[in-house]
């Protein structure tokens, strides 16, 4: 009686993983998250037509489409490597283009700083957002204008390759656009807009570059011997 009472009692320890088994543990389930590389896409590729096919393999969560890929974001890991399994080398498109399908390469490093740069930006709303995943080829300014304006005063309104930047007045303005639009269909792409971190607003006003200076001229000392030209070997080779 007393050796039963006493295993009934008995309350296991909880025990520390090591620090390195931990980091492992991590970096394992970053992988199983990895999203699904799409490449080899024919340019007029839409993202409804992505979304129909990859679809079937389970549930998306989102698409971020580029020129020529795209990636694929599932709510299950198994579903993605799935799709790896099925749709790499299938043939797409009206040109019959051969897939290539691979989950997304890394260590999840630019994945965690990209979630941390979202987290800093929700927890931080300001007057500028960043839109992205619209069509670099065919978005101009003035689309964008058309669409945002809806919510308040502009600012700038700034593309940058396949990303822009939209400046409200206030941050009221901004939160209200920012709402209404985020997932919203331009063309045949769903945009994603969200605020602009902080250090990364700061970092791209100060990108503007300042004028540049002419160095003083040196006075030539006539108590110098002439240089002899430097040897082939001395010289840095420029890259």
């Amino acid at each position: 009686a007393k050796a039963s009472t006493g295993l009934r009692n008995f309350a296991p320890r909880s025990v520390d993983l090591p620090q390195h088994l931990l980091e492992m543990s991590r970096r394992f389930e970053e992988a199983d998250n990895r999203p699904v590389f799409v490449g080899n896409l024919d340019p007029y590729t839409t993202q409804r037509e992505i979304e129909r096919l990859f679809d079937r393999k389970g549930r998306i969560k989102r698409v971020e489409m580029k020129t020529g890929f795209a990636f694929v974001f599932y709510e299950d890991h198994r579903d993605a490597r799935d799709a790896v399994k099925d749709y790499d080398g299938y043939e797409f498109g009206p040109s019959r283009r051969r897939l290539r399908v691979e989950l997304a390469r890394g260590d999840g490093l630019i994945k965690r700083r990209e979630d941390d740069r979202r987290t800093e930006a929700r927890n931080n709303p300001c007057e500028t957002l960043f839109v992205v995943n619209f069509d670099a080829t065919k978005t101009r300014t003035k689309d964008l204008e058309k669409l945002f304006e809806e919510y308040g005063s502009l600012v700038r309104v700034e593309i940058k390759k396949n990303f822009a930047f939209v400046q409200f007045q206030t941050t009221e303005e901004a939160t209200a656009a920012m709402r209404a639009l985020d997932g919203h269909y331009v063309g045949d792409r769903q945009i994603t807009v969200e605020f602009m971190a902080r250090g990364s607003t700061k970092r791209s006003r100060s990108r503007t570059p300042s004028p540049r200076r002419s160095p003083p001229r040196r006075r030539r000392s006539l108590s110098r011997s002439p240089r002899s030209p430097p040897s082939p070997r001395g010289r840095s080779r420029s890259r």
